[in-house]
């Protein structure tokens, strides 16, 4: 998943998971200002963050297919 595709598929992730904001914000690190930012596509996430976001999605992922 590129970084364009992870940011759109953003909040369909958090609505299906029921995860605020807040909450992505602390799994990946950043603040929620910075969640904003990139959901409204105002900013794009580092490298780093973009590897974290793909790690956190993925754990989440596979919690709920297990």
């Amino acid at each position: 998943m590129n970084r364009d595709e992870l940011i759109t598929y953003l909040p369909v992730y958090m609505k299906e998971h029921k995860i605020t904001q807040a909450m992505l914000a602390h799994l990946v690190g950043v603040r929620q200002q910075t969640i904003s930012g990139w959901i409204n596509k105002k900013k794009s996430p580092s490298y780093k963050h973009y590897e974290k976001l793909l790690e956190v999605i993925g754990d989440k992922e596979n919690e709920t297919n297990s």
